[in-house]
């Protein structure tokens, strides 16, 4: 049986090896540490670029071309939207972010916003008999843009009267371009003056439509017959007529309303006598009152289109 050697303590040297040991590995992993620290530290500004930083030039307004040629240039990566303004050309840059003459590092995205190269479609909305305030409103919801404004006469002051695109009358919901351009015509109630009535007997349809509305009268065309090019048939009679039955002009007043009847070929007899009404024939009726002749003084009829431009 084997004895220790009392002299000869092992517990002590265990110790102190274990706790050499741990120090030794303290120390190693402080030093570690602090070259990491110093080396991280050192080479931050490298992995961040710091101090390489650029100003974001300014291509707002420019050509969507001309500003991807500037921002790449000038090492910026790039990301594009689109919208649409009126009024703009077509793939113009609207916007930028960031902002012109931001300061910013290197290789930093640069979102545009570009103008579309085709406009969308808006739908015409319905104005008529609506205020113009009310009407300007709904046509900004629409994105429609407000072109010119006409007055005429009429008895509905501040009223819309009519919406027209391109010089024509335009239905509620026809498909446009947003941006596009509406005139609207506007009530301006009816002046106090009155002048004689226009003789437009003889004239062509667009001429007589013309001079009527430079009068500042509304009209109701009555076309009768078969008619292949209404603008250039002829008027051959007008309610009232230019001459009352005592031969002196009629009167009219801005806003009020003349009938005109329309043919293809009307005889000059025809047109010469209704310029000059005869006097009405006066009857008595079944209790003796004097009464015009029935029919002699006819009601302003509906307006009654060409057969070329009926459904």
């Amino acid at each position: 049986m084997a004895h220790r050697d009392p002299r000869k303590p092992t517990a002590p040297v265990a110790s102190k090896s274990y706790r050499s040991s741990l120090w030794f590995n303290i120390l190693l992993m402080t030093g570690v540490a602090i070259l990491l620290y110093f080396f991280i530290f050192s080479s931050l500004s490298f992995i961040t670029q710091h101090g390489a930083e650029v100003n974001v030039p300014s291509v707002t307004g420019r050509p969507l071309n001309t500003a991807l040629d500037v921002l790449q240039k000038a090492g910026f990566d790039i990301e594009i939207d689109s919208s649409y303004e009126a009024g703009r050309k077509p793939l113009e840059i609207l916007m930028q972010q960031p902002l012109p003459g931001s300061v910013v590092k290197q290789n930093r995205t640069i979102y545009l916003t570009v103008n579309k190269a085709e406009p969308p479609a808006a739908q015409m909305p319905n104005l008529v008999n609506l205020s113009f305030r009310s009407a300007t409103l709904i046509l900004k919801s629409h994105r429609l843009v407000l072109g010119d404004t006409i007055f005429r006469p009429d008895i509905a002051a501040g009223a819309v009267l009519e919406q027209l695109y391109n010089g024509r009358p335009v239905a509620a919901g026809t498909s446009l371009p947003q941006g596009s351009r509406i005139t609207l015509v506007v009530g301006d109630g009816l002046g106090e003056t009155e002048f004689n009535v226009p003789d437009v007997i003889g004239m062509t349809f667009n001429e007589g439509r013309a001079l009527m509305m430079g009068n500042g009268l509304n009209f109701v065309p009555v076309f009768e017959g078969s008619i292949s090019d209404s603008g250039n048939a002829i008027i051959y009679n007008q309610v009232p007529s230019p001459f009352n039955e005592g031969g002196a002009p009629n009167r009219k007043r801005q806003g009020d309303y003349v009938d005109l009847f329309i043919k293809t070929d009307p005889t000059q007899e025809e047109m010469e006598s209704n310029r000059r009404p005869k006097p009405a024939v006066l009857y008595e009726d079944s209790y003796g009152t004097p009464s015009s002749t029935p029919g002699a003084a006819p009601s302003r009829p509906k307006a009654v289109l060409p057969d070329s431009a009926r459904p």
